[in-house]
């Protein structure tokens, strides 16, 4: 389970590094940082794969399930070699981002956030593990999660001012740009998603 991949640290700790302290890596890990992120690698590697065999067999179900009939062997094949690709992509960042965490927290001698963008930032370029229509994928799920947090911190120093009802406009904006290409510019799709919009909307 997730929460035993880390350690609870106490509240004295927690408010150390909240003020500006130093945090040691003997309070959230045992044994070294390259042998706490080998064992994050094989812990998420495990939980990837329960979750990454359904992910990739429901587009095979819905959209490939005649080639699946025609070809069996080709789709299955790259089906196990997409769901063991997204794991080993899950587990290689997640060890990595802990293991540059450790790195530059004991290079830099705090804990901060230059220091956690930092990793994040590096590992992302893990992404390149993943497939090409993957990667657009993975984008496209976390840019929505992006902006709100994003927009937040432009309101909070005060770049910008709130709108109220923004979130409707920009719902209704994405769903213009979203029709518009199902009506007019159907190549401006991914298949799977024109097939998607064609079995709720019916033919164009």
């Amino acid at each position: 389970k997730i929460y035993k991949m880390v350690r609870e640290i106490s509240d004295e700790l927690a408010m150390n590094v909240v003020n500006g302290g130093f945090l040691h890596c003997k309070h959230i890990h045992d044994y070294t940082c390259e042998f706490d992120a080998l064992k994050r690698f094989m812990q998420v590697y495990k939980m990837s794969v329960i979750f990454y065999i359904p992910v990739h067999l429901i587009p095979v179900a819905l959209f490939k399930y005649k080639l699946l009939f025609k070809k069996p062997r080709q789709v299955i094949v790259k089906y196990i070699k997409d769901v063991l690709r997204s794991t080993f992509f899950v587990a290689v960042y997640t060890a990595m981002f802990k293991y540059l965490l450790c790195m530059f927290k004991n290079i830099s001698g705090t804990l901060n956030g230059k220091v956690i963008g930092l990793a994040a930032f590096l590992s992302g370029f893990c992404l390149f593990i993943e497939a090409p229509w993957r990667r657009a994928e993975i984008v496209l799920f976390f840019m929505p999660r992006l902006m709100p947090s994003f927009w937040q911190w432009l309101v909070k120093w005060k770049y910008v001012k709130s709108v109220p009802y923004g979130e409707v406009i920009l719902l209704a904006i994405g769903m213009a740009v979203l029709m518009y290409s199902y009506q007019d510019e159907p190549r401006n799709m991914k298949p799977s998603y024109h097939k998607l919009f064609k079995f709720f909307l019916g033919e164009n």
